[in-house]
């Protein structure tokens, strides 16, 4: 399998703060997560999507997409990923490619759109919407009954900056090294899209893939042959761009094994609220 290599970086993005929570004394770990939870904590599946403004047949997709997060609610998390021929805005298209989106795009090589692949960074998991639903279906089975990861996040926005803290806790003793991405992703952006040959001028775009939180596709190294218990905690900030609403943003995080590219089995907990 590929193994993702590129490293990106943004001018306008900025670490704050990143700790690595070490072991108890004696050298063990707690036996299962204790993250503080206000609620539920959720499965979590991720869905990359590689779609454009000039794909006829791409709103079949976005159609699709609403029906699994009807059927999967909270679940789904959907990064829309506008690269290639599709996205070039020509002379009246939106131009919603994204140095995020054009790495995803050459590192998982797509031949045809719209298409899309569950928990997975690899080129030869690409499937067709009409295949989604059964990849879907195992991979929350996987992520309810059996997470290898708890992630909580908080995210707060001003008109100016996204800021993200964010806290990982590994269910499991796994091999490999595991790294953290962060994605921001923008809902309901009116423009046109290519519907069956007809221009839709006003257009609803949602879960458009904006930039990552830190250091690109890569993202960040969160556990090397992490043991049951292993914590990591980050805060992050990102400067939102003047074309971006910040109220409609949105943060994706996830982890994956940089070996396989496979994003593992999650629980997205819910932060405590006073």
């Amino acid at each position: 399998m590929k193994k993702i290599f590129l490293l990106l970086s943004t001018a306008f993005l900025f670490i704050v703060a990143c700790d690595k929570v070490e072991p108890f004394e004696d050298g063990t770990y707690k036996t299962k997560p204790d993250v503080e939870i206000g609620g539920d904590s959720i499965a979590s599946v991720i869905l990359f999507e590689f779609t454009g403004w000039d794909c006829v047949n791409c709103p079949n997709a976005h159609e699709k997409i609403k029906e699994l997060e009807e059927n999967y609610s909270e679940i789904i998390h959907s990064i829309g990923i506008h690269a290639g021929n599709f996205a070039d805005p020509g002379d009246f298209g939106p131009d919603f490619r994204c140095e995020v989106s054009n790495a995803l795009y050459e590192l998982m090589n797509p031949d045809g759109f719209p298409i899309g692949s569950v928990n997975s960074m690899n080129g030869a998991d690409l499937k067709g919407s009409g295949y989604w639903s059964t990849f879907i279906n195992v991979a929350h089975k996987e992520s309810r009954d059996n997470p290898e990861v708890f992630i909580t996040i908080e995210e707060s926005n001003t008109d100016s900056t996204i800021t993200a803290k964010v806290n990982v806790e590994f269910a499991k003793s796994l091999s490999g090294n595991y790294n953290l991405s962060v994605y921001v992703v923008e809902n309901g952006i009116e423009a046109p899209q290519n519907k069956n040959g007809t221009i839709i001028n006003n257009y609803i775009h949602s879960h458009v893939l904006r930039a990552s939180m830190h250091n690109g596709i890569v993202g960040e190294l969160v556990g090397e042959n992490p043991t049951n218990g292993t914590k990591f905690e980050c805060k992050y900030t990102l400067n939102v761009d003047s074309e971006w609403v910040a109220d409609s943003l949105h943060l994706i995080p996830f982890v994956y094994n940089t070996e396989t590219n496979i994003v593992i089995p999650t629980k997205i907990v819910k932060p405590k609220t006073e």
